[in-house]
Parts: C-alpha cells; sequence; structure tokens
C-alpha cells in the first residue's frame, strides 16, 4: 500500500491526470508534457486509487475531476489523503461548479488547490508548479530541518500557529519578514488582523470559526498592507485542533503576490488599453451588455478628436499618443460618476451612462465633454488647441439593444464631424440625410461590384529567420470613379451586411489565385493569402467556389491559404470546422486571423482544421526597444508550437518589434517595418530589386 511509504520510490516528475473526460485528460497531458512533466492517467477515481496502491513509481502530485462516476472528486480525494497526507501530495480540483459550497467541499476532503472549468491552461502549468514547489518545501522540511529556513524564504513561504485561547499567534522567520516583523517571533492576533482589509478580516474569522466547527481545515487568499510597502497578496492555508483544551490553528502564509500579478497583466492586456489605461472596446461592450436592459433611459457617446491625423501627420505618432493620454487623463475621473468610460478604437472613446436620468443631464455631460477637449493640452514645446465631436444615442428613446447604441452614436459622431467639429449630435431613426447617404453608398456598391470597379493590394509575409518573402496578403481596395480610393473599412461592413462581400468574395479569390499562378510563372514563388466573410462560409457549395478558382487559375492548392477570423470561426463553430474540413481536403492552407481579440479555448483550436495562428497586431503595437509588452505574442507563439501550428505575426512596424518575435520563435512577420500593401505591379519590382530576399539592415533609414 502507498501509505508504507518507505518501500515506495516517489517520483518528483511524475502527476496523476484524472477525469473522466478523455479530451481533457489528453489536453492537460499535452501541456504538463510540454512543461517538463511526465503524466499518468486515470478514467475514474478507482482507478486513481488502484494506481496509488499498485504503482512502485508515485505520482508526485494530483490533478482531480470533481465530477465523476464510480467515485467522485472528493470521495477520491479523501480516499488519497488517507495514503498521504498534506502537502507531501499536492491535490488540484478542476470543477465547473463556482459556488462556494464546491470548492469547500473539494478543502475539506482534503484538496491543496482548485481551478474552474474552462480552463486557463497557461495559468494552471503556473499552478502546477506552484504546487509543486510547495511539496518540495515540505518534503525538505521533513528530511532537513536545518535547511528550512532558506528553503522557505526561496518560496516565501512561512509556517505559524495561532492559539485561539491566549490570541498569540508564533511564527516562522519567512512570515516574520512578510508581516514587517523581521526578529519577532510572536504577535497577538489583533495585530495581525488590523493588517487585512475589513472584508478579509470577515472572511479569516469565517474561516477559522468554520474549522473549529468541524471543517478542519482550510484556505483562502488575502491581502496584507504594510505601512510603507506595497500591498501584498497571501495565500493562507491551515488546520484546527484542540490540544488540552485550547484551540490552535496551524497552518503557513505563502507571498504569492508575483502570480497574482501575472494573472493581472494577462486580464489588463485582454480588457485594457496600455497607452491610456482605460477599459478598451472589449471590456466597454461585455459591460454594456450585461447592463443594458430595463426602461430607465440610459445613453452611450462616442468623443472623437477631431482633426487628430493632423497631429500625427505633423508631430508625428509618439506625440498623437501623448495627445491621447492626456484626454483618457480628463476623462478618467468620470468614472466615479457611475460611467463606464473606455478607449474604444483610435481617437475615438467612449462613455456608458447605466443610469442617464434625463435627456437635459446628458446634454451637460455632452457639453462637458466638448469643454474638457477645448483645454490647450502642452505637448513637448507644442501647445495643441483642439476640438471634440461626440455622437449620443439613447436607449430605450431611439434604439433597443447594446449593438444598435454602438452604430447610433458611431453614426451621430459622424454627423457631428461632418458638420464642422466642436458640436455634438444625438441619433435618430429620423436622419434622413444620413440614411440618404447610406443609400447612395450601397447603390454605388452595387454598382462597382457589377462593373469590378475594385483592385487587389498585396503585403508581403516575410521568412523571420531568412527574411526572404514566402507569401503575400491580398486587400481589396475599392476604385471608385469619384471618390477615389476607398479603404476597406468603409466598404466591407455595408458589403456585409447586404449580402454583396459573396459576389466580391468570389472576384477577390479568383483574381488572387490568378494573380498567384501569374507570378508563379514569373518565377515568384508566394502563398497567396486571402480573407474569407462569414458569409462564404455559410454558402452551401464554397468548397465547390474554391476549387473552380484553382482549377482556372492552375494554381497548386498549396500556394493558396484562406484566412478566417477568431470571432468568424467561433461564432459558428460546427459549420466553420466543416468548411475548413472540405477546404483542407482540395489541399488549401487555412489561417486564422486576429488571433487573441476574441475567446478561443484550446478546445476549439484543436477541433478547427488550422494551419497557421496570426498574432493580431494589438500584441504586437506595444512592444517597446527593451521588448517590454511582448508576453501575450510569446504566449501565443508557444500555444502554436504546442499545438503544431504556424505562426505569423501582423502590424510590425519597427525593427525592435521583429527582432524580439524573432527570438521568441515566430515563423514569418508582417507589417509596415518591411513593406505596407502595395499593387502588383510594385510588387514585382520590390521583389526583383531584392532578389525574393530583405537584408537585415535599417528599413526607417
Amino acid at each position: 500500500m502507498l501509505h508504507k511509504e518507505s518501500k515506495k520510490q516517489v517520483s518528483a516528475g511524475l502527476i496523476l491526470v484524472v477525469d473522466d473526460d478523455e479530451f481533457v485528460r489528453q489536453v492537460a497531458t499535452l501541456h504538463l508534457e510540454y512543461a517538463g512533466y511526465r503524466v499518468v492517467q486515470a478514467a475514474d477515481g478507482a482507478e486513481a486509487i488502484r494506481l496509488f496502491d499498485e504503482s512502485e513509481e508515485v505520482p508526485s502530485m494530483v490533478l482531480l475531476d470533481m465530477v465523476m462516476p464510480v467515485l467522485s472528486g472528493c470521495e477520491t480525494c479523501k480516499g488519497l489523503r488517507q495514503r498521504v497526507k498534506g502537502l507531501r501530495l499536492p491535490i488540484l480540483i478542476l470543477t465547473g461548479s463556482d459556488d462556494e459550497e464546491s470548492v469547500e467541499l473539494a478543502f475539506r476532503a482534503g484538496a491543496t488547490d482548485f481551478v474552474s472549468k474552462p480552463v486557463n491552461w497557461a495559468i494552471l502549468v503556473q499552478r502546477v508548479r506552484y504546487a509543486l514547489r510547495n511539496r518540495e518545501l515540505y518534503l525538505e522540511l521533513e528530511q532537513k530541518e536545518q535547511q528550512l529556513s532558506h528553503a522557505q524564504h526561496l518560496a516565501k513561504l512561512g509556517y505559524g500557529r495561532m492559539n485561539l485561547t491566549t490570541g498569540i499567534i508564533d511564527f516562522s522567520p519567512e512570515i516574520a519578514e512578510m508581516l514587517g516583523l523581521d526578529g519577532e517571533s510572536t504577535i497577538k492576533s489583533e495585530v495581525f488582523f488590523n493588517l487585512l482589509s475589513p472584508r478579509d478580516q470577515e472572511k479569516m474569522r469565517q474561516a477559522l470559526d468554520e474549522a473549529v466547527a468541524g471543517a478542519g481545515q482550510y484556505i483562502f487568499q488575502h491581502r496584507l498592507k504594510l505601512s510603507g510597502e506595497p500591498e501584498k497578496v497571501i495565500l493562507q492555508q491551515g488546520e484546527a485542533q484542540q490540544v488540552d483544551g485550547e484551540w490552535l490553528i496551524s497552518g503557513t502564509l505563502q507571498d504569492i503576490t508575483e502570480r497574482v500579478h501575472a494573472e493581472e497583466m494577462i486580464y489588463f492586456h485582454t480588457y485594457y488599453d496600455p497607452l491610456s489605461d482605460l477599459p478598451n472596446r472589449a471590456l466597454f461592450e461585455k459591460q454594456l451588455g450585461e447592463q443594458l436592459g430595463g426602461d430607465e433611459l440610459q445613453a452611450v457617446l462616442f468623443v472623437g478628436l477631431d482633426r487628430f491625423k493632423a497631429v500625427n501627420d505633423s508631430l508625428g505618432h509618439a506625440s498623437g499618443d501623448l495627445l491621447l493620454k492626456e484626454i483618457a487623463k480628463r476623462l478618467s475621473p468620470l468614472q466615479k460618476e457611475a460611467m463606464v468610460v473606455a478607449r474604444f478604437a483610435g481617437d475615438v472613446f467612449s462613455i456608458y451612462l447605466p443610469k442617464a436620468g434625463s435627456v437635459e443631464e446628458v446634454d451637460e455631460l455632452a457639453q462637458t465633454l466638448l469643454t474638457l477637449a477645448r483645454i490647450p493640452s502642452q505637448i513637448g514645446e507644442h501647445t495643441l488647441e483642439m476640438s471634440a465631436s461626440v455622437g449620443i444615442a439613447l436607449y430605450p428613446l431611439e434604439v433597443a439593444s447594446a449593438e444598435r447604441l454602438l452604430l447610433g452614436a458611431d453614426t451621430a459622431l459622424n454627423l457631428a464631424k461632418k458638420h464642422g467639429g466642436g458640436q455634438y449630435r444625438y441619433f435618430s431613426s429620423e436622419l434622413d440625410g444620413l440614411a440618404q447617404e447610406r443609400l447612395l453608398m450601397e447603390q454605388a456598391l452595387r454598382e462597382a461590384v457589377k462593373l469590378e470597379q475594385f483592385e487587389l493590394y498585396y503585403q508581403p509575409q516575410i521568412d523571420a529567420r531568412s527574411q526572404e518573402i514566402v507569401g503575400v496578403e491580398a486587400l481589396i481596395r475599392w476604385n471608385h470613379p469619384e471618390r477615389g480610393v476607398v479603404a476597406p473599412f468603409k466598404f466591407i461592413p455595408l458589403a456585409e451586411e447586404t449580402g454583396m462581400i459573396i459576389p466580391m468574395g468570389e472576384w477577390v479569390l479568383n483574381r488572387a489565385c490568378q494573380q498567384a499562378r501569374c507570378w508563379l510563372d514569373k518565377g515568384i514563388k508566394v502563398r497567396m493569402g486571402v480573407n474569407l466573410s462569414v458569409k462564404q462560409l455559410q454558402l452551401e457549395n464554397f468548397e465547390a467556389v474554391v476549387a473552380s478558382a484553382l482549377e482556372v487559375s492552375g494554381l497548386p492548392p498549396e500556394q493558396l491559404d484562406l484566412e478566417v477570423t477568431e470571432s468568424m470561426a467561433i461564432s459558428d463553430l460546427k459549420n466553420t470546422i466543416s468548411v475548413l474540413k472540405k477546404v483542407r481536403e482540395l489541399g488549401v492552407l487555412t489561417s486564422m486571423d486576429d488571433f487573441g481579440t476574441g475567446y478561443s479555448s484550446l478546445s476549439y483550436l484543436q477541433q478547427l482544421p488550422l494551419c497557421t495562428l496570426k498574432i493580431d497586431r494589438a500584441f504586437i503595437k506595444d512592444i517597446d526597444d527593451e521588448g517590454n509588452h511582448a508576453e501575450i505574442a510569446k504566449t501565443i507563439i508557444d500555444l502554436s508550437r504546442n499545438l503544431g501550428l504556424h505562426v505569423i505575426a501582423e502590424g510590425i512596424e519597427t525593427r525592435s518589434q521583429f527582432e524580439q518575435l524573432l527570438m521568441h520563435g515566430c515563423d514569418e512577420i508582417q507589417g509596415f517595418y518591411f513593406s505596407k500593401p502595395i499593387k502588383a505591379a510594385e510588387f514585382e519590382s520590390l521583389y526583383e530589386k531584392i532578389e525574393g530576399r530583405f537584408l537585415l539592415r535599417d528599413f526607417e533609414s
């Protein structure tokens, strides 16, 4: 039996994964083995107990599902705890239940920690590392008492004991250091409680009461605020025992500040704009969707700086960024007034009033925003006098959904700008002029589809190691006879809404394949990337459209790469998988564009028949010369390697960004640092000039 530990060889790198879901077991095994651990699997609790009783090599940690047949997670945990006590065997519970009762049951059964499903695998691996580190320290404590102080210092883990009867706490030097009490070993319990916030004090008292009442063990996370020092995040674990009529709480404190900060950084990069420190569009839309409803007046306001492009063009993007930071600083205090303030996109800020009160109050806010924008800004040596335009949409007076609120505010903002800026406008269903403009644009777009008033531009994709041009991304432009070249963001949404994207997308696919074949005949072998629309994926015969384009052009299928966005892929996952599988059967490559801007779990990625992930420019643009802000890009590159996918980074604009991505193992890069999107003839000239390969040089000189 395992509890006869003197006869067992405990492996320091073997982890037992117990889950009745084979997919979860396989994904966990993939990540743990990639992190350097060995894994053994069990499909239920009974099999896990049998492995412990019969195996000569004992796992050093268990990842245990909460809900399983035969033996539940709690029953299995209790059985393992009868064999191995405490930190000698960390048990990490995987649970889809986020209620406190389920978590408490797990801890009562002897669990060390828990992770909620769906699992964030990157954080799970970190928690495994922390748990195994704690285990190693625990074993060192048993084996070499003289090394305890040094080992606990490295792990920021200390041991203490609280006498609930006398109110005295005694503790190890590590805890003394955490508390800023070097040289001391005892304090009164009230001194420790005073270092916690009132909320955390209540949580700790409740944990102690429950431990004494019969729960035995407890675990919770709290914060410590020491005078003159940054706040610390502490993980406290303890166990209640009655000795000679006195209740004693023995346990550990671990400083997990660094781990928590890492998790907070991931959250920040997902939901906050690093330039302004305001919530980004994703968080704004999330909060809007969660709060919108009822009959109370609510409003969304879009604030756009007038003639901001002129600042970037004349003073440079660095000055433009400083101006945006200044405006964000002026808007930030509004969040204290029950408003949601975000940097929505570019020079546009968004404000959500869940309780607008009245239209008059919205008017007052709009006037305040215009006043704030008119305050002169000192940017370096320049004093800038700016103005702003404000677009407002009201719920439920004019619109009835979050999507229409955003669209209405944007429409009203554009209307304010068209009328000279420095003013605010309300969105109204009776904006006849705007509706007529849209109708004219739609008619012009239909004519453009009929007359093929489009042209493809091509942006090179570069092998990061050899600097060879290995592919291009085809990008559509509209050559309007009166408006000139129209950028895609101005007509693609309209094409999507009206269904014109289908013939337009077919034209792009055919023209791109023909161009790639033409280049191939000239000795220019590059992969052709073509963006797809969600409406194209919904066509019953889309794979036939692709096959026809290949047949007519004569392009080898492996030279065509069809790109879908992340949000498009998961909006109708079943259909996307089906269509992409049929496309892959033709030999065509498939890529996920704008990766990281939505939420794709590993289960989604593993189901999609992808060849390549493209890192969105949002995770590239803030990488500086020292390599700061490259963590998300590196994580995506590591994930791609883990899944056997090729990876391309978009939006490379500086040499330092290129070098950082090269160092982290990115396969290909794409961006203005090497080349902006160019016409076919310009691409041929460029390719011939550099003989298909960019030399390492300063492209900015």
